[in-house]
C-alpha cells in the first residue's frame, strides 16, 4: 500500500488527532505549535494519501498481467525452449562431443568429471577454456568446485564453435571429424530414402508505427523429407526432430557413399527452391506466436513478416532403412 510523506508527517497527524478525540480543546495548548493549524494539515495529509492510492493504481494498472493466461505463456514458452534447447538437448550435445572426440567423461549421478590430458586436442581444450580435469553439472545447483554447463556457458559455447569449425574445415574432415555438414548412414529409423536437412530460416520482421523497425530473426531447424528433389514429401517437424538421433546401424561401403552422395549434391539448389513454400508456412507461424505475445502484452502496432529466401542450408543426410 502507498503511504505518502513522511513517517514524522504521519505520526504528527495521528499524535494530533488522538488529543482531539479524548476533548483536550485547541485554546488550551496554544503553546503546542502543532495544535494551530490542525485542520489544514489533516486535509493537506488526506490529499497526499489519496493522491498516492491515484498514482499506485495506475503503476498496478502499466504493469498488470492479468491478461497473461498461464496455458498461453506456456505455449510460448515450451517454443522458446525448443528453439534454443532445453538442458538436456545440452548433456547430449556435450556427450556425444566428447564420445567422438575421445574425451573421458566420468558420470557421478547428476555430475560428470571430464579427464582432460595432452591426448585431447589442442584446439578443443582452448576452445572450451581449459587445460585440466574438471566437473561439470548441466542443472543448478552446483556443488563446490562444479563448473555450470548451461546453454550459455563458456564451455559449451566453445565446444559448439569447435564441432562447428571440425565440420567446416576441410584438413578435419580428411582425418576423423567429430561433424560434418553431409553425410550418409544406414538406420532403423527410416523404412524409406530420407533426406534430413538442418536449415536456417531467416525474416525480416516489421513493426509499423511512426517510424517503422525493421528486425531480423531466424531459426534453424531439422527437415526431413522424401521422394524427388523437386517433388518432395515433407515430414512433420516432429518426425524431423526424431531423426536427429538416428544412428548408424549398419556399415556402408564406400561407392553406396559416394553414390549417395553424387545424388544428394547436386539436389540441394532443387531443394532450396522446394523449401521456400516451407518458409513461408513458418513465418506465418512466427507471426502468429508474435502477435498474441503482443496482444498479450497489450502492445500496439502493425506487425508484418516476410521470409528472407532463399533457405540456407547448413547440413545435408541421407539416411538409407537398414537392410537385414
Amino acid at each position: 500500500m502507498a503511504v505518502p510523506g513522511s513517517s514524522e508527517q504521519i505520526a504528527e497527524a495521528l499524535f494530533e488527532g488522538a488529543l482531539f478525540r479524548k476533548g483536550i480543546s485547541p485554546s488550551k495548548q496554544l503553546s503546542l505549535p502543532f495544535t494551530t493549524d490542525f485542520e489544514s494539515k489533516k486535509k493537506e495529509l488526506h490529499a497526499e494519501w489519496n493522491n498516492a492510492r491515484d498514482r499506485e493504481k495506475v503503476s498496478r494498472s502499466r504493469f498488470a498481467q492479468h491478461t497473461l493466461s498461464p496455458e498461453a505463456v506456456a505455449a510460448e514458452l515450451d517454443g522458446v525452449r525448443a528453439a534454443i534447447g532445453r538442458n538436456e538437448d545440452v548433456a547430449r550435445f556435450f556427450h556425444e562431443v566428447m564420445q567422438a572426440a575421445n574425451v573421458p567423461v566420468q558420470v557421478k549421478g547428476k555430475a560428470i568429471n571430464v579427464h582432460l590430458s595432452n591426448e585431447v586436442p589442442r584446439a578443443l581444450r582452448q576452445a572450451i577454456g581449459r587445460d585440466e580435469s574438471f566437473a561439470g553439472r548441466f542443472d543448478l545447483p552446483l556443488e563446490e568446485g562444479e563448473v555450470y554447463l548451461g546453454r550459455t556457458s563458456p564451455v559449451i559455447e566453445g565446444l559448439a564453435s569447435w564441432t562447428l569449425d571440425q565440420a567446416l574445415d576441410p584438413v578435419a574432415r580428411d582425418t576423423r571429424a567429430v561433424a560434418a555438414r553431409c553425410g550418409v548412414i544406414s538406420t532403423s529409423a527410416v523404412s524409406a530414402r530420407t533426406m534430413l536437412l538442418v536449415v536456417r530460416l531467416r525474416y525480416h520482421l516489421q513493426i509499423g508505427g511512426a517510424d517503422t523497425e525493421t528486425i531480423l530473426c531466424e531459426e534453424i531447424v531439422p527437415l526431413a523429407c522424401t521422394g524427388p528433389a523437386d517433388t518432395p514429401q515433407w515430414l512433420t517437424p516432429e518426425e524431423g526432430e526424431r531423426l536427429l538421433a538416428a544412428r548408424p546401424e549398419r556399415n556402408l561401403v564406400a561407392t553406396a557413399i559416394d553414390q549417395q552422395l553424387s545424388l544428394l549434391l547436386p539436389a540441394l539448389p532443387i531443394l532450396q527452391q522446394a523449401l521456400e513454400p516451407v518458409a513461408i508456412t513458418r513465418s506465418a507461424a512466427q507471426l502468429a506466436a508474435h502477435e498474441r505475445v503482443r496482444e498479450a502484452a497489450r502492445t500496439k502496432g502493425r506487425v508484418t513478416i516476410q521470409p528472407v529466401l532463399p533457405v540456407d542450408i547448413l547440413g545435408a543426410y541421407v539416411l538409407l532403412p537398414r537392410l537385414n
